[in-house]
């Protein structure tokens, strides 16, 4: 959930679904953000690593 004031809350359960609906509802669809997977921390590094070392070519 993003709040008013930008920051974000992480919050797990073990009815997540229902949860979520509940949210979604009061808040609004765009108010409520998944968060990015624990994969996903590591491919965005390794495309940052892999953009940086690409040669610059110039004319």
């Amino acid at each position: 959930m993003v709040l008013q004031n930008g920051k974000k809350v992480r919050f797990s359960s073990k009815e997540t679904g229902k949860i979520l609906k509940t949210l979604r509802e009061y808040l609004g669809n765009e108010k409520v953000v998944q968060a990015p997977k624990f994969a996903d921390a590591f491919r965005n590094l390794y495309y940052r690593i892999t953009k940086k070392r690409k040669p610059k070519l110039s004319f």
